[in-house]
């Protein structure tokens, strides 16, 4: 099997470009409240929302001083924290200087690393989650790509006692980076380990626990999600090796920390680990939501002393404070309809049980390349909604659509197939979806439709937490519309 993977391997060019970046694996320190600010930026970027947000942590807000309510600071941080141009203030404490970001000019792509660190545990800890989050500044678009932990892959540069490669699951090799002294440790190793089995050129790395994930949460007072089906854990880890069972039930939901992390870990749902990656996704954009909609940033600044406190010993990154105030910036200027997303899940990969009886994935790597080329290789920015440049985007999308009833009145599928038809909408099916208990309706785009997807979006109302990435172009259509208990049709000109 060892020879068959090495073959498969090969048959994809990895092209990993060597850049001074990512050639410098070392761990940044940030000056003291430099980096508290930072964190707050970053969560009402968009694209990183969710973890680079944790770089609060990293020697942090302890020497934070604030005279009154007042902080100077430079045109760049200036817009992203205060974007109405309002003045935030006069320097406070003397030779304070913020630098400014740095400037991206090609795609920029950051490795999260999830780190499943367990109580009364000292570590190397595995990777219990992987996303690439990456920005184009030139087609002002942004991917997220979440990899499955048991995807079965060469670690690069580790070697067996008998001096043959090492094959095992991705998310080992944070592992063996720190294990085996590799150069940069763990974080490094896992950014050499993608870029050697996907081809993707990865930039920085941000590592992250999961307290780290609770406490984020509830500091911007949780946040909202439509969740797309009834869960029932009962086996829920409880940290402390026993259980705590958990269950959350379909449809609207506000989720604190504690809760936010048991619907971004738990696998008690068909999809397993697949849909574990999706609500993760789904998470990134609720906070990031959550803080745009709330303007929360001026008074989440406030509380930088807090913050540090809460996240100090939860994240590590290989960021310097000028790239990350740069990345800030790039990724707040990429509207949410920009940001694709999608898992490498049971359509690009196969099961395997490997002679020790480990149940792994082996990666179709071809079908890998195809979904990272649809995600990563987008077109230019979108026109604004309702614009006659939109009208032409939506056509030259040319999208095939399937209406699916899964709680809406009976015969909707084909009102609403009729509706959109003669709007001009490529409708290919009506009928029921796979189940009848949809609380809420839904919208999911498998190929990367933005333009009509929002169209569609608008057309019915349906809130951002409930469109939904299948990221699998080679599904049968691609945009699925499952009509809900709430779905009502549009009044006028039906």
């Amino acid at each position: 099997m060892k020879q068959e993977i090495e073959l498969t391997h090969r048959s994809i060019p990895i092209g990993v470009r060597a850049s001074a970046q990512a050639a410098e694996y070392r761990v940044r320190s940030l000056p003291p409240w430099y980096a508290a600010l930072l964190a707050l930026a970053l969560l009402a970027a968009g694209l990183v929302a969710l973890y680079t947000a944790y770089t609060i942590a990293y020697d942090a807000a302890a020497n934070l001083e604030v005279s009154g309510n007042s902080l100077s600071l430079p045109g760049g941080l200036q817009q992203i924290l205060n974007p109405g141009g309002a003045e935030t203030g006069s320097a406070t404490q003397p030779g304070l200087r913020i630098p400014q970001g740095t400037q991206f000019t090609q795609r920029v792509t950051v490795l999260v690393l999830g780190i499943d660190q367990r109580q009364n545990e000292r570590g190397p800890w595995r990777t219990d989650t992987m996303i690439l989050l990456s920005a184009d500044p030139r087609a002002q678009s942004a991917a997220m790509l979440s990899i499955p932990r048991d995807l079965w892959v060469e670690i690069p540069g580790i070697r067996d006692a008998e001096g043959n490669p090492v094959i095992e699951r991705i998310n080992t090799a944070n592992v063996f980076g720190d294990i085996r002294d590799y150069p940069g440790g763990g974080p490094a190793l896992a950014m050499r380990t993608v870029e050697y089995n996907l081809g993707v050129p990865v930039d920085y790395y941000i590592v992250v626990n999961f307290t780290a994930f609770e406490n984020l949460i509830d500091t911007i007072g949780g946040i909202d999600v439509v969740v797309p089906q009834d869960i029932y854990d009962p086996t829920y880890p409880d940290g402390a090796n026993g259980y705590e069972p958990f269950s959350i039930k379909a449809g609207p939901q506000h989720l604190d920390g504690r809760t936010a992390l048991k619907y971004a870990r738990t696998r008690h749902t068909p999809g397993s680990d697949f849909d574990r990656a999706r609500r993760q996704q789904q998470v990134i954009l609720a906070i990031r939501d959550k803080v745009l909609r709330f303007e929360m940033l001026p008074t989440l600044l406030m509380r930088a002393p807090e913050l540090y406190a809460n996240f100090r010993d939860s994240v590590k990154t290989n960021l310097t404070l000028e790239q990350a105030i740069g990345l800030v910036q790039l990724a707040q200027s990429i509207p949410q309809e920009r940001i694709r997303s999608g898992v490498i899940d049971q359509n690009y990969t196969s099961d395997y049980v490997t002679p020790k009886g480990e149940q792994v994935l082996i990666p179709q790597r071809e079908k890998i390349s195809e979904l990272i080329d649809s995600l990563f290789n987008a077109e230019a920015a979108p026109a604004a909604a309702g614009t006659p440049d939109e009208q032409a985007q939506i056509a030259a999308e040319r999208a095939t659509i399937a209406v699916r009833n899964g709680g809406a009145e009976a015969g909707m599928a084909g009102q609403v197939k009729d509706y959109l038809e003669k709007r001009g909408f490529k409708v290919v099916e009506a009928g029921n979806a796979d189940r009848f208990d949809y609380a809420h309706t839904q919208i999911i785009d498998y190929a990367g439709k933005p333009y009509t997807t929002r169209a569609l979006a608008q057309l019915f109302n349906v809130p951002q937490g409930a469109i939904l990435s299948g990221a699998n172009p080679s599904y049968p259509v691609n945009i699925v519309i499952i009509l809900g208990r709430d779905f009502k049709l549009p009044e006028r000109e039906q």
